[in-house]
């Protein structure tokens, strides 16, 4: 929570701030960082606003400080600590799982595999990208065993970088 001291804090989204019952007991100086205070939460607040989604924003319209709306998303998108622990295991599944099909092109495989590594990020996954590289290697079908043992034979894979995917 924010400093009850005889000043006013900084706006933070996870702190936010505490506005007080009466502002006639405030100096000028408090008044004035009260004032600074309550904008820098509304341009917070409206960033956040202005982030999400058209079918995410009413969740959060009706929340009227920027802690508030980023708790509401906080709890919904990653939920207690159970519930993120419980996800990231499913996401760490289905990564150790993934394999390209044949039928796939290696565009979209390299898209649905990006995704999953973002999820995992999101979840404060620590992947390398050495382990990244290796797992596309690996998940690749047949009919590139001959571009894997070029890349596994010239080039060392601790080294590389995940290759970068275009947006979508």
């Amino acid at each position: 929570m924010a400093n009850t001291n005889s000043s006013v804090s900084h706006v933070s989204v996870f702190d936010g701030f505490v506005e007080p019952e009466s502002t006639t007991t405030l100096t000028q100086d408090q008044a004035k960082a009260l004032k600074e205070n309550i904008q820098r939460d509304a341009r917070a607040l409206n960033q956040i606003q202005e982030g999400v989604s058209n079918s995410i924003f009413p969740r959060i319209m009706r929340a009227t400080r920027s802690k508030q709306a980023w708790e509401i998303l906080q709890q919904e998108y990653q939920g207690d600590l159970k519930a993120r622990t419980i996800k990231l295991q499913n996401f760490r599944r289905d990564f150790e799982a993934m394999k390209m099909k044949e039928n796939e092109t290696l565009n979209d495989f390299s898209t649905k595999f990006s995704e999953l590594v973002n999820q995992m990020k999101t979840y404060e996954e620590d992947i390398s990208d050495a382990r990244i590289v290796e797992k596309i290697l690996i998940s690749l079908p047949e009919k590139f065993d001959a571009i894997v043992a070029v890349v596994e034979e010239t080039k060392d894979i601790s080294k590389l970088k995940k290759p970068k995917t275009s947006p979508s």
